[in-house]
Formats: structure tokens, C-alpha cells, sequence
């Protein structure tokens, strides 16, 4: 069963250090371009489950804790876009990230994937849809120049948590 689903453009939310262009265009209407948004998910707390089909009742209590991402820049993929197979518009934002990854910094990072244009949200009369992807927190482990030795990778491995 195949189910084809409507062509849309999509724009993936990046966030990580050293987020620079104003304005990059990779060709095929792919667009690289500055942008901000905080994207956020507070946590919240209910005391009394929920009857099926409902939502918790009250009362809801905010708590400490939560997820926020500096989202910086925007790699735009038109809906127009007919990539070869096996790509279709996400495969497409993820090989050019992981493209970023390898050529700027592992560090680089797609919190969501939004159905419009960052900065045109908050204009927008209803509300857009965000994709969820990459939300677990990232660590790395900086490493002196002195410590670069394959022993070392392997204490490092086993120190800190992968990117």
C-alpha cells in the first residue's frame, strides 16, 4: 500500500555554534538562509489521569525542566523538488546536513522541521506544524591537542557521551 502524501516545502530548524551565512542558495531552489526562533517544550505536570480520549484534568502545574533550542538558520526544500530515488525533500535535508556536519562542525544540530518559513510564523492566521526531530540533548567532550592519540580515543569513548 503506497501512499502518496501532498508535496509541500519544508524547512528544517538548525541550531548549534557558529551559525554564520545571511543567505546561501545551494541551487534547485534549496535555500540556506539566517533565521531565529526559540522552540521550546516546557514540561508540565497533571495529577489525576485522564479519562480515555480526554485530556488530564486539571490541575496542570508547570515544573523545572524542559527543552529549548536557539533554532539559527533555515535550509529551505521547495515542494517542487523531485529528487532521484531512494530521496524525497527530507532525505534530501538530511543528506545536506549531515554534508554540514562533516564539513563545519558534528555539532550542528535539526531540533524541528517546520511547515513554513521561520520568520513568517508569527504572522501566520493558524497554526503551522513542527516536526519534532533531533530533541535529545548532545554532548561533547572536548579533547586537548596533547590527548590525540588512539589510546585515548578509547578513555574518551568511554567519558563521554557521543554528539
Amino acid at each position: 500500500m503506497s501512499a502518496q502524501r501532498e508535496r509541500q516545502a519544508l524547512y528544517a530548524g538548525l541550531a548549534g555554534p557558529g551559525m554564520a551565512p545571511e543567505r546561501f542558495e545551494l541551487g534547485a531552489g534549496i535555500v540556506l538562509r539566517k533565521t531565529y526562533a526559540h522552540v521550546m517544550a516546557p514540561y508540565l505536570a497533571a495529577f489525576r489521569p485522564a479519562e480515555p480520549g480526554k485530556p488530564h484534568p486539571a490541575p496542570w502545574k508547570a515544573v523545572s525542566g524542559g527543552l529549548g533550542f536557539d533554532v539559527a538558520l533555515e535550509l529551505s526544500v521547495p515542494p517542487d523538488l523531485d529528487p532521484p530515488n531512494p530521496f524525497d525533500q527530507a532525505g534530501v535535508l538530511w543528506f545536506l546536513v549531515a554534508l554540514l556536519r562533516l564539513r563545519a562542525t558534528p555539532l550542528v544540530r535539526v531540533p524541528v522541521i517546520a511547515s513554513h518559513p521561520f520568520a513568517d510564523i508569527p504572522d501566520l492566521p493558524f497554526e503551522p506544524r513542527f516536526w519534532p526531530i533531533e530533541m535529545e540533548p548532545q554532548y561533547s567532550c572536548p579533547v586537548p591537542d596533547r590527548v590525540r592519540s588512539s589510546a585515548s580515543s578509547v578513555a574518551r569513548r568511554r567519558n563521554c557521551a557521543s554528539v
